[in-house]
């Protein structure tokens, strides 16, 4: 016990503030003697060892064993009632952990790759056989095209007969129709020797039909895109443009009426110089006929009482004051007259009889049709 309280007052002397403890005389402020903390009952104090017990530095009992002095390595701190050290290497299935994580991630980027770069492929493929047909296709049609021209017979034209001539050999009846005659096969060349005063159309390929006066002369589409160009140069040459459509344009050059006809179904161009026709039916003289114009055609309508005529080298006054002489003489119009891009189609009727006046509207050519109505 005389040990506790010397350690006690010792505890007391170095933690008590200055102000409180004199460490000089070593006697309390309050009056208090101080006990000698050099001896207990004559015997000298050993501060390091007592009756087996040992103290730490601080006076405070530990217990069973001494305090250990080695000092405390920071790098080490208490974890789980074991020290672990900071510096030692990470935990070997952390990084196993992390090294599968890492090639799992390579592993997907590689897929990914792998399955863009087929993408790619497959589309660059598609692209390659869609570009291979289209080529393929335009080879057959090329060769089936140069097949079909070589096959064409070329037919000489080694003394062509006057153009606007019948044949001296018979006389036609001119109160009967005109029928359509048999025409020779087609030239691969522009007529330049039956029409020389016309100018050629530039293009590739030309599929020219002659018959009586009449060229008929089929042409690619590609050189239908240039009939613009065409009618400029027609103009220059002196041609008057009577009709101009997309679909149809009308010009009259040194008595040559030309058709420029671009459809989805033909593109051509048509030298219109037949001969004129005189066609004078008593069964028809109650119908009265236009005095402008050539008419170079008659031919049976869709009735057995029904014809067709056809006329060349009228302007479109001629077939407006056509129709005004109809109704002076007492033929009343059906619906309205109105022209658009110089062209119309009016139908007269007098009793039983009609008379429809077709001004490049429906056709390719200027029509007037006599019928019979019931």
């Amino acid at each position: 016990m005389g040990i506790l309280k010397k350690m006690k007052k010792r505890a007391e002397r170095d933690y008590m503030p200055d102000d409180v403890f004199d460490p000089v005389e070593e006697e309390y402020i309050d009056g208090e003697e101080a006990q000698d903390v050099e001896s207990y009952d004559g015997e000298p104090y050993d501060e390091e060892e007592d009756s087996g017990e040992v103290y730490d530095e601080d006076g405070e009992y530990n217990g069973e064993e001494a305090y250990d002095d080695e000092p405390y390595d920071d790098d080490e701190f208490y974890d789980d009632g074991e020290f672990y050290d900071e510096k030692e290497p990470y935990d070997e299935e952390y990084d196993e952990q992390d090294e599968e994580d890492l090639f799992s991630l390579e592993e997907e980027l590689r897929q990914e790759r792998v399955r863009q770069w087929t993408m790619y492929l497959i589309f660059a493929v598609c692209a390659l056989a869609v570009i291979a047909l289209a080529l393929y296709g335009s080879y057959v049609l090329t060769n089936r095209r140069l097949e079909k021209q070589q096959a064409i017979a070329t037919v000489p034209q080694e003394s062509p007969a006057p153009i606007g001539t019948l044949p001296t050999e018979e006389t036609p009846d001119p109160d009967a129709p005109v029928t359509a005659v048999p025409t020779a096969a087609p030239l691969t060349y522009w007529p330049m020797a039956q029409y020389p005063g016309v100018p050629a159309l530039e293009s590739e390929a030309y599929e020219t039909v002659l018959d009586n006066g009449l060229a008929r002369v089929a042409v690619p589409s590609a050189a239908a895109k240039g009939f613009d160009t065409y009618v400029d140069t027609l103009c220059d040459e002196g041609a008057v443009l009577i009709v101009n459509t997309s679909r149809l344009s009308v010009l009259l050059l040194n008595n040559v009426e030309i058709h420029l006809i671009n459809t989805n179904l033909e593109s051509a161009v048509v030298l219109c110089d037949e001969p004129s026709l005189s066609w004078n039916d008593p069964a028809y003289s109650a119908f009265v006929l236009p005095a402008d114009g050539t008419l170079v055609r008659v031919s049976e309508g869709l009735g057995a009482d029904s014809r067709v005529l056809t006329y060349r080298r009228a302007f479109i006054t001629d077939a407006l004051n056509y129709v005004t002489k109809l109704m002076q003489a007492g033929w009343s119009i059906q619906g309205s007259l109105e022209p658009v891009n110089n062209q119309f189609a009016v139908s007269l009727r007098r009793n039983n009889l009609q008379i429809t006046v077709d001004y490049f509207s429906t056709t390719e050519d200027y029509l007037v049709k006599l019928d019979y109505i019931g």
